[in-house]
């Protein structure tokens, strides 16, 4: 399973996404839906500022109501 692990966050990115102190190995032990890692990974873009990668995430949701679990992203 891909997630924000994957991706090399920075500690601060990790904390922003309430993930400091987790190893990839004790998040996935815990963790093992992808679409949850998907937006996940979307809102590591979206702090990184890559908009497009970050699209690129959200558009592999497939449950609409978690892919707008909060507001939808502006256009």
């Amino acid at each position: 399973m891909e997630t924000v692990f994957d991706h090399d966050p920075s500690a601060e990115e990790l904390k922003y996404l309430f993930l400091s102190g987790q190893s990839k190995e004790d998040y996935l032990a815990t963790h093992d839906d992808q679409e949850t890692e998907f937006g996940n990974i979307y809102a590591l873009y979206m702090i990184r500022g890559n908009r497009e990668k970050a699209l690129e995430y959200l558009n592999r949701i497939r449950n609409p109501k978690q892919r707008f679990n909060g507001k939808p992203p502006e256009a």
